[in-house]
């Protein structure tokens, strides 16, 4: 919710939404001990937080290094 804040992107909500459901499933699959898909469903969901975090941080601008 924070990075959809940042990006100001509606759109990004429901790309937070759809990661949060990709942990959700990748942790009901480890219950289920469906380790492979488990680990699919977690490294689905970790690249799309990295990616959101990449842009996120890109909208961000630079501190002035110097003045």
């Amino acid at each position: 919710d924070y990075f959809a804040a940042l990006t100001e992107d509606r759109k990004s909500e429901q790309v937070v939404t759809l990661a949060r459901s990709l942990y959700q499933q990748g942790r009901g699959a480890y219950d289920g001990r469906e380790y492979q898909r488990a680990r699919l469903l977690a490294d689905a969901s970790s690249l799309i937080v990295f990616a959101l975090e990449s842009i996120a941080q890109a909208t961000i601008p630079a501190p002035h290094i110097y003045r």
